[in-house]
């Protein structure tokens, strides 16, 4: 049965059909619905929740801007960084 609804996080079942999943490729658009921005870290970092175009909302860091120039709403872009060591690239948001 399909849905046409997206999800985040990745999984084998979906949770609207208990089904199987189907990946599908998606623009890596979306819009800053939340965020906050860690000041005391070392180095300072800002976490926020994006809604994507497709509809989920995944956590992610936002990179490539001022922390004090993020707001909500923002046009956010997909950005891949490489993890150190022999780890995957992990998904990031930039300004669009």
């Amino acid at each position: 049965m399909e849905t046409k609804k997206f999800i985040w996080y990745p999984r084998g079942i979906s949770p609207f059909t208990l089904g199987p999943v189907e990946w599908k490729e998606v623009s890596g658009k979306g819009k800053i619905y939340t965020y906050s921005v860690m000041e005391r870290a070392n180095p300072p970092y800002c976490i926020a929740y994006v809604e994507l175009d497709e509809g989920p909302k995944m956590m992610t860091n936002i990179v490539d801007i001022d922390f004090k120039d993020v707001k909500i709403g923002m046009n956010v872009k997909l950005k891949f960084i490489q993890t150190e060591g022999d780890g995957p690239p992990m998904p990031f948001f930039a300004p669009a």
